[in-house]
């Protein structure tokens, strides 16, 4: 039995695309989605570090209300990315900051 031309050069098409996107992800490594990306702020913009003074540092009153309503909303995950996204802290920091509010 012949196969038609045209299946085979699909399954190397196929092949190729598959191929492709192995070494794509491979490169791009695994995602952290708690973290947000270096140097963008909550919003998305580019943002500088903050001064070592504010990581110890109590948050702003204005982003601590804020925190306090996503926990009064259960959404524990979003406050602790608010905090990491305004003061700059760790995850394990952020998280602590969170969960002693």
């Amino acid at each position: 039995m012949e196969l038609p031309f045209s299946i085979p050069v699909l399954a190397a098409i196929v092949a190729v695309v598959l191929v492709a996107m192995l070494f794509a992800l491979r490169r791009g490594g695994p995602r952290d989605l708690i973290r947000p990306p270096p140097g963008l702020g909550r919003d998305g913009r580019a943002r500088s570090a903050p001064p070592p003074s504010m990581r110890a540092a109590a948050l702003p009153a204005d982003v601590e209300a804020e925190v306090r309503a996503l926990l009064g909303a259960g959404r524990k995950i979003d406050a602790i990315k608010l905090v990491r996204a305004a003061t700059g802290l760790g995850l394990g920091e952020a998280k602590d900051l969170v969960e002693r509010m």
